[in-house]
């Protein structure tokens, strides 16, 4: 299939166009449809890790996947450990993912993915012009997912940096839990932004270990190294020389309840962390990417305009905005909000609100387990102060966020 013009093309070969991509061809009304997808990577490597919970196994990649039935949130004067139900917590690979989705998709023969740098992408009204590298393309849809520059968020919406670097190592003798994942380990110096540890053990002796900060600044790579020797040491009495690291992990995302627009274009769409589906507050978006695509290959086979219903209801937006403010503003409480959080409530009914599926009723019990004061300052900051200056007119700078690894 060797042609110019298509009915759909894919800039960005990632998670998000390439689950798109498999809902479109496999949905009965669209299988015949001609699709293009354009990425300057191959995606042959283990790129980064999709963690998520929920009550079944995804599409696609059920047997991709591992799972852990029961969740640990560590802190200075303790732990507490719960299980799951009626969630389970997947890993998915980003090879496994890569691997499964080109076996899934070299079944179509009117799809074609091609290794080229999009460079501009133009719309008429009527159809899309793709400008590559190599040459260029058209479309009757185009759905982007490459993290061009952003607007930035208004001077009074928070921003920060949730930026990670781990390792996936083996160790010479049983040490992990296996049957547990540990989500947060808040024990270590907090040096007045969130830091935590995130364990994710896939037998007794291979796990990932990571370590995690919320701040405006990723660490030089030797801190979080060091962090890990640390926390591997007094937690697992594990010595330089009874592990061995198989891999490295890292990566930045970008904490903003800032609206980032599905429909950038007449027939372009952004998708991914650059169609805003990634939660502001956690950095998970493999789960919302799924449901996404589900909504948008269901509107495309009714002949409808692609619809972002899977968008956070209005108010969890604000909730996101609260809490992003006391991250980037008060970092060191963040401990003691989530120690109060999971400790104090079932941790279905925590990941339940934070998969924005809760009710009000179900989530006033967690809000009335929090400490109050930082959320009130944190209103006061974020919606009461603002309206109090003068507004400033203008557009707002343009954000280059430094080499982003998007991981969920």
């Amino acid at each position: 299939m060797e042609n110019s013009h298509y009915d759909i093309i894919f800039c960005g070969g990632g998670c998000a166009g390439r689950s798109l991509a498999l809902h479109i061809l496999h949905n009965p009304a669209l299988q015949d449809k001609s699709i293009l997808m354009l990425d300057v990577n191959p995606k042959q490597s283990m790129d980064r890790t999709w963690c998520f919970w929920d009550t079944n196994a995804p599409e696609f990649f059920s047997d991709c996947v591992s799972h852990w039935d029961q969740m640990e949130f560590c802190h200075p004067f303790g732990n507490y450990k719960s299980p799951l139900h009626p969630y389970k917590y997947y890993h998915l690979s980003g090879k496994d993912f890569h691997v499964r989705s080109n076996e899934l998709l070299s079944h179509h023969p009117n799809f074609l993915l091609k290794q080229e740098k999009v460079t501009q992408v133009v719309s008429s009204g009527v159809q899309v012009r793709v400008h590559t590298s190599q040459g260029q393309y058209t479309a009757n849809e185009v759905f982007n997912s490459i993290p061009f520059l952003l607007d930035a968020p208004p001077k009074n919406e928070s921003l920060c940096l949730q930026h990670f670097y781990g390792w996936f190592i083996q160790t010479d003798h049983p040490v992990f839990d296996d049957k547990t994942v540990r989500l947060m380990d808040f024990q270590g110096e907090q040096k007045g932004n969130p830091r935590f540890f995130y364990v994710l053990p896939f037998d007794a002796h291979r796990a990932l270990v990571e370590f995690t900060v919320f701040s405006n600044t990723p660490l030089a790579k030797v801190e979080y190294q060091e962090a890990l020797k640390d926390y591997l040491e007094s937690n697992f009495q594990l010595q330089a020389n009874q592990f061995n690291i198989e891999e490295e992990e890292e990566g930045i995302i970008p904490m903003t309840t800032h609206a980032f627009p599905f429909e950038v274009a007449p027939h372009v769409f952004n998708i991914g962390t650059a169609g805003g589906m990634t939660k502001p507050t956690t950095g998970y978006t493999f789960k919302t990417i799924q449901q996404a695509s589900r909504s948008i290959a269901h509107s495309l086979a009714r002949q409808a305009k692609p619809k972002a219903d899977w968008k956070a209801k209005s108010r969890f937006d604000f909730y996101d905005r609260l809490l992003i403010h006391i991250i980037q503003s008060d970092g060191g409480r963040v401990e003691h909000i989530m120690r109060r959080l999971f400790q104090r409530n079932k941790m279905s009914s925590v990941l339940k609100f934070l998969d924005e599926a809760s009710s009000i009723g179900e989530e006033i019990p967690l809000f009335l387990s929090l400490p109050w004061k930082p959320f009130l300052k944190s209103l006061y900051e974020c919606y009461i102060l603002p309206s109090l200056r003068p507004q400033a007119h203008g557009r707002s700078r343009i954000l280059d966020y430094p080499n982003p690894s998007y991981n969920a």
